[in-house]
């Protein structure tokens, strides 16, 4: 008998055809597959039940679309852990699609395209790499006030909705690597790159590259704000906002390889974890330490940070 697949995953053209032919075994999907976007499903599909295709991703960020050996071996992995009595084959076929089915009853969030060549404009890669970031996991979970500035799922979907409509740019620059993973320029007067956030890469792979843009993003909600703030406020909010982030990814706080860096990441975490255990505000009495931190990073010890506003802000 024919299987009946129910997932809008496995249902929504244009591969529901194909999802159909391997629930029928008919062909099954398996290494060499030729519908690419029914195998990034597939691949999407995995990922969301903890099988990861770290692979898989690397290259865009999202499932390549290849049913390759590590899509091969994820697929085992499932059937080892679902069909414990059956000797795994790699091949999604009736059960392993049934069974995808009945675990993934929703439609999955939908996948970016992939670029059209390598030659794709790096500035919209590393856009949509933000987007996916500030749209993605653990984003609602970040919920505090320091010092009286909030830091919410609010002001992350504000940034998100400028850099949807470029007001504030997202800009591929490798050199921008000399400073760290990501920066976020505020002045409207600055020579390069004003109101936008910089990054040396077009795509947010890896669980620090992924705070360290929650932590510009928080500069970013800060310069929407207009507010000239001082390095210890501003960059106190952003790292502990990007410490909350990896705790909430990895249960780990951020490391830094340079002691001054790593030591404000240590008192920032502090604070991270007392919002992982209920509290949710802070006052600038509690932040003697984080300050002091910040103070003597070499970077930070200027009088004020610049947040002059955005131009035609959406609010």
């Amino acid at each position: 008998m024919a299987l009946a697949l129910r997932s809008p995953r496995f249902t929504t053209a244009p591969t529901a055809a194909r999802f159909q032919q391997a629930a029928n075994n008919t062909p099954t999907i398996k290494k060499g597959e030729k519908d690419k976007q029914a195998v990034r499903i597939l691949q999407q599909a995995l990922i969301d039940l903890h099988f990861p295709l770290p692979i898989s991703t690397k290259k865009y960020d999202s499932p390549d679309g290849d049913f390759g050996n590590e899509t091969h071996d994820a697929v085992r992995a499932f059937q080892r852990k679902y069909f414990p009595g059956e000797t795994p084959d790699g091949k999604v076929g009736k059960n392993t699609l049934s069974k995808l089915d009945d675990l993934l009853p929703l439609p999955g969030a939908p996948l970016p395209p992939l670029p059209t060549s390598d030659n794709e404009d790096m500035d919209e890669l590393a856009k949509q790499a933000v987007l996916r970031v500030l749209t993605g996991q653990f984003m609602t979970r970040i919920d505090f006030v320091y010092c009286g500035q909030e830091v919410n799922w609010g002001w992350f979907w504000t940034v998100k909705r400028n850099v949807e409509n470029d007001i504030i740019g997202v800009r591929y620059d490798p050199i921008v690597a000399d400073f760290g993973l990501a920066v976020y320029v505020p002045e409207d007067t600055a020579a390069s790159a004003p109101n936008h956030i910089v990054m040396p890469h077009t795509k947010l792979i890896t669980w620090k590259q992924r705070s360290v843009l929650v932590h510009e993003s928080v500069h970013a909600s800060q310069d929407l704000r207009g507010i000239p703030l001082t390095p210890a406020l501003s960059e106190g909010a952003a790292h502990v906002a990007q410490n909350l982030y990896h705790r909430l990814a990895t249960g780990n706080r951020v490391t830094d390889t340079n002691a001054l860096a790593d030591a404000v990441h240590r008192e920032a975490d502090r604070f991270a974890l007392r919002i992982l255990s209920g509290e949710s505000s802070f006052t600038a009495a509690e932040t003697t330490d984080l300050d002091r931190a910040i103070a003597a990073v070499p970077m930070y010890q200027r009088t004020s940070v610049g947040y002059d506003g955005v131009p035609d802000a959406i609010l």
